[in-house]
């Protein structure tokens, strides 16, 4: 009788000893960009957070079906995060050193675009295994999309 309970407390604890998966795609600290950042290329979402009321949750996001962003060069963005979308973006830096990626219906100049009207506007920020997240600014509590080069 001893050796079975034996056999069942090693499943047990095995199921309890179980370590988080370190991969890349765990969540870790965004950093300020410092210098140009390089945004241009596919994007894929792998986690999401926000503040549903009790403290700031971070969710994984699916990896089907897949969540995508695409900075293309010509200042197109691409997403189906939302629902399928096309906008034009603007790389903004402000004086303090924040970069905040602007979305808009139509292409725009920057020297044309006043900050405080602007709707959509993230900020960008970037970890050291070159995950980036776009944080959204009008959100009191933080919200975030981490999103991976694919």
């Amino acid at each position: 009788m001893k050796k079975y309970c034996f056999l069942l407390l090693i499943p047990i604890l095995l199921m309890f000893s179980h370590c988080e998966n370190t991969s890349e795609e765990n969540h870790c600290e965004f950093l300020a960009i410092v210098g140009e950042p390089d945004i241009v290329g596919k994007w894929q979402a792998y986690e999401k957070g926000g503040s549903p009321g009790f403290g700031y949750v971070i969710e994984k996001v699916p990896r089907i079906p897949a969540k995508l962003v695409e900075f293309k060069s010509d200042n197109t963005l691409v997403t189906n995060v939302l629902g399928d979308y096309s906008y034009y973006y603007v790389l903004i830096d402000l004086t303090n050193g924040e970069k905040i990626v602007a979305l808009f219906e139509t292409q725009q100049e920057i020297e044309n675009i006043n900050l405080n009207e602007i709707g959509a506007s993230y900020t960008l920020s970037q970890c050291e295994n070159g995950n980036i997240s776009l944080a959204f600014r009008y959100c009191f509590e933080g919200c975030h999309l981490g999103l991976k080069r694919i």
